[in-house]
């Protein structure tokens, strides 16, 4: 899995809060420095003026009450980075030879990538003829137990059929179009069980998001219904 630029943030933000001084710490004067106007600053110091001004810098970017055509640019890449996962976290999740606990993370991360943990999944796993109508959670229920040793969900060519746009109820909206293939893997063979086109609803909205010891209302793009 590829680490994603707001993956590397929060990382680092929690390294912040997990960084302050302990009673095994040095005395702060000898961490202190002088600045160019004279003043004294100490390592605490600079590191409780990094975190305020990432938390300041991801109110701006992420917290503003409507999206810029830049952000929602951004937003439409990132979600097709989600429909990537989606398809990894499928690999993953229909191996039957990983540890379950393993497999259950995976199930775990896949129900992230929705805005509608029961989104609507329009999926064969028999041929392209014969489309299926599953929530989310029965969709994940078929591929943990299909008679493959593993499922491969290769994704191809991604674009952007709808951009976001704002809907009424304060929301972003639009559509992702892919290709796709799906593969029955056993110990002796590959089989090819279906191939076509899909599209995913893409949702731009408002969530809650802990930083350490603060909490901050961002945007965030998610999955909905896979056609």
């Amino acid at each position: 899995m590829k680490f994603r630029p707001i993956h590397i943030i929060i990382f680092l933000l929690g390294l912040i809060v997990i960084s302050s001084p302990t009673c095994e710490d040095p005395d702060d004067r000898e961490n202190a420095y002088v600045k160019e106007n004279g003043e004294t600053i100490t390592d605490e110091q600079v590191v409780f003026q990094t975190k305020d001004k990432m938390i300041r810098s991801l109110k701006e970017e992420f917290g503003a009450n409507f999206l810029s055509d830049n952000h929602l640019r951004a937003f439409e890449q990132r979600a097709k980075e989600k429909i990537l996962d989606f398809a990894d976290y499928t690999s993953i999740y229909s191996n039957k030879e990983y540890d379950k606990s393993f497999r259950k993370q995976a199930r775990r991360m896949m129900l992230n990538l929705f805005a509608d943990k029961n989104a609507k999944i329009n999926f064969s796993f028999v041929d392209s003829q014969r489309v299926n109508d599953y929530t989310l959670p029965n969709f994940m229920d078929e591929i943990y137990t299909a008679e493959y040793n593993a499922l491969g969900l290769n994704i191809g060519k991604i674009e952007i059929a709808e951009p976001l746009h704002l809907q009424e109820n304060t929301t972003y909206e639009g559509s992702v179009k892919f290709s796709q293939q799906l593969y029955g893997i056993t110990l002796s063979d590959t089989v090819l069980i279906n191939s076509g086109v899909g599209y995913f609803e893409i949702i731009a909205i408002r969530v809650d998001k802990k930083f350490g010891t603060d909490s901050l209302q961002v945007w965030e793009v998610l999955l909905g219904d896979l056609r």
